[in-house]
C-alpha cells in the first residue's frame, strides 16, 4: 500500500512532468488542514481562507525547490505558517487582530469540535485564544500543530526539526500554562457547558 509520502512524491513527479491538473490532488488531500492552521494563526475564516490559496499557490510555483527529504505537508505547513505570521504582523500594524471564532475543519471540509467548540461560546474561544496567543512561540507551535493539525509526535518533530522528547515537553509545559492561564475562567467554562 502506497503510503502519503510515497503519493504525494509521485503526484508532485506527475505535476512537474506537465500533468497540472493532478495538483488537484494535493489541494483536496490538504486544503482544509492548511486552511485550519492559517486560521490559528490570524483568527479569521475568510483571511484563513485567502492565505491557504495563497500557500497552495506558492507551494505549486515552487514545487521544483522541494527535495522530499520531509513529509509534503510539513513543507506546505511552513510556507502556511510564514505566510500566516506575515500577514498577522502586517494585519497588527493596521488594526487590532479580530478574535478566534472558532471554527477549524477537519479533512472533509466539515466543522470539527475541539476545545474552544465544544464551549460554544466566543467569549470563552476568546479567552482561550488570548492564552494560546500568550504562549511562547515554541509551545504555541506544538499547540497548534498537535490539536488544530491532529500531527503525531514523530511528525511534529519532523517539523519542528527536533527530537520527540522536545515536543512532549513543550506540549507538556503549553498545557500546563494553558491551565494555569484559564483557571480563573473555570466557572465562565463550567457555565457555558
Amino acid at each position: 500500500m502506497e503510503s502519503n509520502k510515497q503519493r504525494d512524491l509521485r503526484i508532485i513527479e506527475s505535476v512537474l512532468a506537465g500533468n497540472i491538473h493532478d495538483y488537484e490532488d494535493i489541494l483536496t488531500r490538504y486544503r482544509n488542514k492548511i486552511c485550519s492552521v492559517c486560521y490559528a494563526v490570524v483568527h479569521n475564516y475568510e483571511d484563513a481562507m485567502d492565505l491557504s490559496q495563497e500557500v497552495f499557490l506558492k507551494a505549486f510555483k515552487n514545487l521544483k525547490k522541494f527535495s522530499g527529504r520531509s513529509a509534503f505537508y510539513t513543507w506546505l505547513y511552513t510556507i502556511a505558517m510564514n505566510a500566516s505570521k506575515d500577514f498577522r504582523r502586517k494585519k497588527v500594524r493596521l488594526k487590532k487582530v479580530e478574535p478566534y471564532e472558532g471554527q477549524v475543519l477537519n479533512d472533509e471540509g466539515k466543522s470539527s469540535y475541539g476545545p474552544r467548540e465544544m464551549l460554544g461560546n466566543k467569549e470563552a474561544g476568546k479567552i482561550i485564544t488570548e492564552a494560546i496567543d500568550e504562549l511562547p512561540e515554541e509551545q504555541k507551535q506544538v499547540i497548534i500543530l498537535r490539536e488544530i493539525s491532529g500531527l503525531s509526535y514523530n511528525e511534529i518533530a519532523e517539523q519542528l526539526k527536533c527530537s520527540e522528547g522536545t515536543v512532549m515537553s513543550r506540549l507538556h509545559y503549553a498545557r500546563k500554562k494553558l491551565q494555569e492561564k484559564l483557571r480563573s475562567y473555570k466557572e465562565v467554562f463550567d457555565e457555558k457547558q
